[in-house]
């Protein structure tokens, strides 16, 4: 798995190249997410008894079982067989699990600085400017929505 990257938020965001996020606050998350992130927690701990001075402790995510960061390509070979084995194919790429959530929280009705804060980036003008293709249809829904005012 890729490692985590927090800008503003606590809520880390899949990122292939930068190693940035410490373990955020697990309260806000939702229970199955929170059960996984303490699972997780567990077999990192065990990593490090295991492996004692050897094991490098950077406080990140997603690492593998020495602590070390995980390779991009690494989380792309991951993720395409986690993929095929549910049955999607191995045609998926790590970032479209990027767009389909700004999508999905767009079509929601989630307002674009929340958005924004949720996948790393500066400011709103990043993700509008990032993700434009996907946000368009809701420029046209909130243009009929005026018109029906």
């Amino acid at each position: 798995m890729p490692r985590a990257s927090c800008a503003v938020s606590q809520v880390p965001v899949v990122s292939l190249t930068t190693n940035t996020c410490q373990w955020p606050e697990l309260s806000v998350y939702r229970p199955p997410v929170r059960q996984a992130l303490t699972a997780l927690r567990r077999e990192q701990a065990a990593d490090r008894l295991r492996l004692g001075e050897f094991y490098a402790a950077s406080g990140l995510v997603f690492a593998d079982s020495a602590g070390r960061p995980v390779w991009p390509q690494q989380a792309g070979h991951t993720f395409k067989a986690l993929c095929e084995r549910a049955g999607l194919g191995r045609d998926w790429q790590l970032r479209e699990l990027r767009h389909t959530f700004v999508s999905q929280m767009s079509q929601a009705g989630v307002d674009l600085e929340t958005i924004a804060d949720h996948v790393g980036h500066v400011n709103s003008n990043v993700t509008r400017g990032v993700y434009r293709h996907l946000l368009a249809d809701e420029v046209v829904t909130a243009a009929a929505v005026v018109d029906r005012l």
